[in-house]
């Protein structure tokens, strides 16, 4: 009798297992982990660059990735770890969406480059991206695209950075925004350093940007917007001044010539300033050592159940406020959380539903993604959401537009230390200090257990350097937007 009664609570209790993980939220239907290796083949181009390309099939999805190889393995290393981070990173979107489909859902995604060498000294590598998601469920298929590049310097192997050639290291995001808006004759008016630092090439001519834009029947085009090193000679660096401009003597003479002008300007100006400083009073330079040093911290892809509460545990213990960003399902999910950090005396914002690149999504989607995901959130707070900062730092007119009718300002960063890719305290520490200043908006996720671990030290080491850590809506007070009303930070 008693094995009976054993046996009949043995059964029951499998049952309300069942019961409960049938009603808990529905899983992705799109997976990889059956994924294996079904062809790697290899062919010699020229120049010693051969292209590796690799295909990957499961039940619900496919991969084919190519890749250059060169003979520098700094180089080859750096794209390897960057496609894997890509894939890793599309892999991460169709698994949210594929969480509203069927389990007949099937996903492909490809990368493939295009080489473009500039004598021996340079090689640009154009990569296309795209996935595609097909489902029963979707009244049409789900399809994303998007161009990154990279430029190598052949002499040493590394990486070439847009402020290594422009002189624009010393400028402000909203600066740079408005220099490549004159360049490109107002075609590209958001550029930023931060979300398209790979969305430009070389050529022998001179720089290509990347625009990605809105076509009219509600897909995607991608615009290159050539500006020549003629235009662009007087804002070169020393550093590439004259391996750029060494087939363009007029354009070196032109840019000697600005050089000169630039210096005597900056004299006579530097002149004036010593000048006004002269005339200033005692008590405005009492006034300014008083300024305190603030910054924003901030927290994206939460709220997390194991993360985010060590996170609050931290800002407690430093009296330090900050702003998490969260996506939708997680503030739904983890309501309590969402109530401990305003308890706490932090502040919320918007994320989106699904983490959906909003450059490469349909306008309907883009407003399911600001408009809804903003409902869900203030249901789950029980207050207004005001701050809406966009998956991947991508944003375009039509996001703008929708978040400033929904009462959403766009905040973007600036300070990135990548803890989502190095997972490492210790870099992540130094990324962050090595970075931060007055009026800085400092990235991080709540969702890393290394970002928990780093952030004691960051804020020690900072507090220690006087700085003052604010919410984000304390801190748009001080701070200036660019020219589009989005909000970068110093």
């Amino acid at each position: 009798m008693k094995n009976k009664s054993l046996l009949s609570v043995f059964i029951l209790s499998i049952i309300i297992i069942v019961i409960f993980f049938s009603f808990d939220t529905k899983s992705a239907t799109i997976s990889r982990k059956d994924v294996t290796s079904t062809s790697i083949k290899s062919e010699t181009i020229e120049n010693g660059i051969a292209i590796e390309k690799e295909r990957k099939e499961g039940k619900s999805l496919t991969t084919a990735v190519e890749l250059p190889k060169t003979n520098y393995a700094e180089i080859d290393e750096y794209i390897h770890d960057w496609s894997q981070a890509k894939e890793d990173e599309m892999f991460s979107e169709i698994e949210n969406i594929s969480a509203s489909l069927s389990k007949d859902a099937q996903a492909h995604i490809v990368i493939t480059p295009i080489i473009h060498q500039l004598d021996d000294a340079f090689i640009t590598y154009e990569f296309h991206l795209q996935y595609t998601i097909k489902d029963v469920q979707l009244e049409e298929d789900v399809f994303h695209s998007e161009v990154e590049s990279f430029t190598f310097d052949l002499t040493d192997g590394k990486l070439v950075h847009l402020e290594d050639i422009l002189q624009i290291s010393h400028l402000k995001e909203r600066e740079i925004q408005s220099l490549i808006a004159s360049l490109t004759k107002n075609k590209i008016t958001d550029f930023s350093l931060q979300k398209d630092a790979n969305r430009w090439m070389m050529t022998a001519e001179g720089l290509v940007f990347i625009h990605e834009k809105q076509a009219e029947n509600d897909g995607f085009s991608v615009e290159k917007i050539s500006v020549g090193f003629d235009v662009l000679a007087p804002l070169i660096t020393d550093t590439y001044k004259k391996r750029l401009t060494k087939n363009d003597p007029t354009a070196l003479a032109k840019t000697e010539k600005e050089t000169i002008e630039k210096q005597d300007e900056k004299k006579t100006k530097e002149k004036s300033s010593v000048e006004r400083e002269k005339r200033k009073t005692t008590g405005n330079d009492k006034k300014r050592k008083r300024e305190k040093k603030r910054i924003a911290i901030t927290f994206d892809d939460g709220p997390d159940e194991h993360v985010t509460p060590k996170i609050l545990n931290t800002l407690k213990k430093y009296d330090a406020k900050a702003t998490f960003f969260m996506l939708a399902p997680k503030a739904n999910k983890h309501e309590n959380i969402v109530k401990q950090i305003l308890i706490d005396g932090h502040e919320i914002g918007n994320h989106s539903y699904s983490h959906a690149n909003l450059n490469k999504v349909k306008q309907k989607r883009i407003k399911k993604e600001i408009i809804e995901a903003q409902a869900t959130i203030e249901s789950a707070a029980e207050q207004p959401v005001a701050l809406f900062r966009p998956p991947y730092g991508e944003y375009n007119k039509t996001v703008i537009d929708l978040a400033n009718q929904s009462g959403q300002t766009i905040i973007m960063w600036s300070v990135d230390p990548k803890d989502w890719k190095y997972q490492n305290k210790a870099r992540i520490y130094e990324n962050i200090i090595q970075h931060t200043k007055p009026g800085s908006i400092v990235l991080m996720h709540d969702i890393h257990e290394a970002t928990a671990e780093a952030l004691p030290k960051v804020l020690k080491h900072l507090q220690e350097q006087g700085f003052e850590f604010v919410t984000v809506s304390e801190l748009l007070k001080e701070i200036e937007p660019a020219p589009n009303g989005v909000y970068y930070g110093n």
